[in-house]
């Protein structure tokens, strides 16, 4: 429903989501990136050794989502669908290649997805400022979408 609802978006992404619980999803997100997916007790996605997550994007744009949101609301596995999109925009769209060699190109990244995600519901994640601030200043032209 959401790929319907978000098909501007969806066709400026890879147009590639799966849960990890699909057969070959795992290993296929993986094989795109040199990141390798584990577990947290909670079932949330940990990629390398980041943080436990209910959603996240490789370079090529392919959104793993957790298992654990099937026990969440739709509202929040919406927000997790809307923030991991914007990061297959980001990569597929030429932002990250554009300006990967910004020392706080990572936090940018977190930020402009929580950001979009929060210019359309109203809802700001418990994360959002800490990346605001971490990304320290940048353009206001940084800060737009091109979708």
């Amino acid at each position: 429903m959401l790929k319907k609802v978000f098909e501007n978006m969806w066709n400026l992404g890879s147009g590639w989501a799966k849960f990890a619980d699909e057969p070959g999803a795992i290993s296929e997100w993986e094989s795109n990136d040199s990141q390798k997916i584990t577990f947290s007790k909670f079932n949330n996605l940990i990629a390398g050794s980041g943080k436990p997550a209910y959603g996240i994007t490789n370079g090529k744009g392919q959104m793993l989502y957790a298992t654990s949101l099937y026990t969440k609301s739709v509202s929040t596995f919406a927000d997790v669908f809307l923030h991991e999109l914007v990061h297959s925009i980001d990569y597929l769209g030429g932002f990250y290649h554009a300006f990967w060699k910004l020392p706080n190109i990572d936090s940018l990244l977190e930020y402009r997805a929580y950001k979009f995600v929060y210019d359309l519901t109203g809802k700001l994640h418990e994360d959002q400022n800490n990346f605001q601030t971490q990304m320290g200043y940048v353009p206001k032209f940084l800060l737009n979408y091109s979708f």
